[in-house]
């Protein structure tokens, strides 16, 4: 802590402490750049490991933009708390985590807590790139149309339900980026339900929560 100049002090109450002080007592952090990621990865996160991340002491964080990391990493670095960043990678996003991972870190290999998206892919992007389409269609009809008080005519809503099921993959993307907050969960909810397996890069990251994990037990 002593390493910690007035600003960074500053800069860790106002980002992290006033609004995330459950931290303090995690086992594990996971930080992301957005809101779907931040209600997503909790739902696969207990569909893998069988348990809520409460009861694995993990904290999903978004950090809310890509150049946000750095309070964040300073707090759990100056108290010891294990970490992963789970990261878009659109070139100016990768070239900022990098370079905060650069700047704040030390002993650490970016290949062990850097999980970054495919080339060019934010978490929007991703999910659709994985093949996920008809289950983000189907969460669109669950939340923009079924719900809706806007579509109560049977008639209408039918023909709103097969306009959605004819949405190319940059329609789809503007519909649940233009949304984040009410598509995260619900799209979670979904790929879990269709019984497919989880997208590659949340397999990534929660063979690495794994691997550490292992590490940590007592022998």
């Amino acid at each position: 802590m002593d390493e910690l100049d007035n600003e960074d002090i500053r800069k860790i109450n106002r980002q992290v402490i006033n609004t995330r002080g459950e931290i303090f007592f995690s086992k594990l952090l996971v930080f992301c750049e957005g809101e779907t990621e931040e209600q997503a990865l909790p739902i696969f996160s207990e569909r893998h490991f069988s348990k809520t991340p409460v009861e694995m002491g993990i904290d999903f964080i978004g950090v809310s933009g890509f150049r946000n990391y750095s309070p964040f990493l300073k707090f759990a670095e100056a108290f010891g708390i294990p970490w992963f960043i789970f990261s878009d990678a659109e070139p100016k996003t990768k070239t900022s985590v990098q370079n905060q991972f650069i700047a704040y870190t030390c002993g650490k290999d970016q290949n062990d807590v850097i999980i970054f998206l495919d080339d060019g892919n934010n978490f929007e992007k991703q999910l659709i790139a994985d093949g996920y389409g008809e289950e983000i269609k189907n969460s669109i009809i669950k939340n923009n149309i079924i719900s809706s008080e806007s579509y109560q005519n049977e008639h209408y809503r039918n023909a709103k339900k097969e306009e959605v099921t004819q949405y190319d993959d940059e329609k789809l993307y503007q519909v649940i980026t233009g949304a984040k907050t009410q598509f995260g969960p619900v799209i979670a909810e979904e790929i879990i339900e269709s019984g497919k397996v989880l997208p590659p890069k949340v397999i990534e990251l929660f063979q690495k929560i794994e691997q550490l994990f292992c590490h940590q037990e007592p022998s």
